[in-house]
């Protein structure tokens, strides 16, 4: 490209550290056109973290920490080497668990205020789990490592937590990592799943629990499961999640795999559309009490009695 032509091609912007920068053009003696440009190499991406939001406000009735010490805390479960955890408000500390994972109490003496607890040296990370924190309001970023002994009981009762990432597993399930049971067992302030959160669930196998007791629940997304290709059992996936209005058509049409639907939505008696005929769709499946309790839905005296 002659030197007028990248001129007209540029219309006076160059890259520069990684944003367009003005550059000034001028004509040697004898009216050529001539070009300087500077190539600036483009920012490096930041190293990845995992974050998550403490925030002030009560603990849930029964929250176990809160109960013992009375003070806003934060309480990761971390595996790994070398990984820096910070609290959030100035104070940090390394985790060397390189075998069983380490679980850290921290208190706040500020209790009016949020804390956004990180993770960084991610590369020495095997596992972390948030469970157990009635503080916990919001998780940040996706997991940075998805394997089994991390995935259950990842978040299971943390009352306040209201958000959640979109594409949770965004690292991948490792391999072998097959069971979310319990991931988010009876955390009764999330009232609604992203559309993504399993896109890197296609090795799980086992969701028993796994949003059990989620009583402010009101909507399942469309497509919730489609990427889970390996599922087996939905084992009370859905229990006790008393503010579901709705189940999606075809929420488990796609998972001709699933053996196992017992008390997949017992006791959830605020829906009142119709569930899914399921009994049609995968009839040797297990399927103790998996309507049982659904008796306000549009389609309850379809249900097999052996369904509900």
């Amino acid at each position: 490209m002659q030197s007028m032509e990248l001129k007209e091609a540029l219309h006076g912007w160059v890259l520069k550290g990684g944003a367009l920068k003005p550059v000034n053009w001028g004509c040697a003696s004898g009216g050529q056109a001539r070009t300087v440009v500077k190539l600036y190499a483009a920012r490096p991406a930041p190293p990845p973290v995992f974050q998550f939001k403490i925030s002030p406000g009560p603990a849930p009735a029964g929250d176990r920490l809160y109960n013992l010490f009375h003070r806003m805390y934060a309480y990761p479960s971390i595996r790994g080497t070398g990984v820096e955890l910070d609290w959030g408000d100035g104070k940090t500390i390394t985790i060397n668990a390189p075998n069983s994972f380490n679980q850290p109490v921290h208190f706040y003496d500020d209790e009016t205020r949020e804390y956004i607890v990180t993770l960084r040296n991610l590369d020495g990370l095997t596992g972390v789990r948030v469970a157990e924190n009635g503080y916990l309001t919001e998780i940040l970023t996706p997991i940075p490592r998805a394997e089994n002994s991390a995935l259950q009981n990842f978040a299971d009762k943390c009352g306040n937590l209201k958000k959640i990432p979109e594409n949770l597993l965004g690292a991948g399930v490792s391999a072998g990592a097959d069971r979310l049971t319990s991931a988010f067992y009876a955390c009764a302030a999330l009232t609604m799943l992203p559309p993504d959160l399993l896109k890197g669930a296609g090795g799980v196998r086992q969701f028993n629990n796994a949003f059990a007791g989620c009583a402010g629940l009101t909507e399942i997304p469309a497509g919730f499961f489609d990427g889970c290709v390996s599922a087996e059992v939905m084992f009370c996936v859905f229990m006790n999640c008393a503010g579901l209005k709705s189940i999606p058509p075809g929420l488990f049409a796609n998972l001709p795999g699933i053996t196992d639907f017992t008390g997949a939505f017992l006791g959830c008696s605020g829906i009142t559309g119709p569930v899914p005929r399921l009994w049609n769709s995968h009839p040797g499946a297990e399927h103790v009490q998996t309507f049982l309790g659904c008796v306000n839905a549009s389609n309850y005296d379809e249900i097999p009695a052996g369904w509900k």
